[in-house]
């Protein structure tokens, strides 16, 4: 799809040339950081917005200008308050967004006596489904700590719920403190599961990369992903994955909480899709 829109915005802008390039994702910010400090690298890079953008100013130009020309930009493109730095410019434009959510491997729920298909509704419903994996002899859910980026994911799906809608908007400014409520409330889930033995000890020497291996491979049974493969097919089979939201938190600070019944096949409609 990236080729096909190079292509064509190349055909129209003669004079571009795109040369994409991609390294590993737990590679790509220190080489983002490497090429800012020799003042060498590449044109155009993909980084997150805010206050994470802003820790590369001092390579990255400031888009405000450009957005201010192009009032199309600003009807269409989402988030822009959103994603300015701490100090107001805007480093990086916002294209896209997703949510994360639990992947499941069927077959090995199915091989641990357990539904394929889980859906806890709770938090308690959630920690008592590893209670089960662990009595079975099953790693219940892949991690890896190392480069600190999987724990990233676990923060953004705790902290949806553990602040409120004004502390996300301080946060996103750089301005909540980290012993602020919403912060250590996050910090005590995720401890909770932690002992509860949700992830393999060993974890805390593995890097984010070798994650959707351990659980492709049948090491463990769920994994957090923001994504669904197309290669899970192949290995896993059409319905050999199962999706699930994180369950609604008991002091859940944000409000409403939404969710998705999509059904058995849900995940796998929108990855063909």
């Amino acid at each position: 799809a990236m080729a096909a829109l190079d292509a064509a915005f190349m055909a129209e802008n003669p004079d571009i040339i795109i040369d994409r390039s991609s390294s590993p994702y737990d590679e790509h910010f220190a080489k983002l950081t490497t090429a800012i400090a020799a003042q060498d690298g590449m044109d155009v890079v993909s980084a997150y917005p805010g206050t994470v953008a802003a820790e590369y100013e001092k390579g990255l130009l400031p888009l405000n200008d450009y957005l201010a020309s192009s009032p199309d930009l600003q009807e269409n493109l989402q988030f822009l308050t959103e994603s300015r730095g701490i100090d107001g410019n805007l480093y990086v434009a916002p294209f896209m967004n997703y949510s994360y959510a639990f992947a499941v491997n069927k077959s090995v729920m199915t091989t641990a006596g357990l539904d394929p298909s889980p859906q806890p509704t709770t938090w308690n419903g959630l920690l008592e489904l590893c209670d089960s994996l662990n009595a079975a002899g099953v790693t219940p859910i892949a991690a890896g700590w190392q480069d600190g980026y999987y724990y990233d994911r676990f923060q953004f799906i705790l902290l949806n719920q553990t602040l409120t809608k004004d502390e996300f908007q301080q946060m996103t400014r750089g301005e909540l403190p980290f012993d602020s409520v919403g912060f250590l409330k996050a910090e005590e889930y995720l401890a909770e599961m932690v002992d509860r033995d949700c992830f393999d000890d060993d974890a805390i020497g593995l890097p984010l990369g070798e994650v959707d291996g351990i659980w492709e491979s049948g090491k463990a049974a769920i994994q957090l992903v923001y994504y669904p493969s197309n290669a899970w097919v192949e290995t896993l089979g059409e319905e050999g994955v199962g999706f699930f939201l994180l369950p609604e938190l008991d002091d859940n600070r944000w409000g409403a909480y939404p969710t998705t019944d999509a059904g058995p096949n849900g995940g796998w409609a929108i990855t063909s899709w």
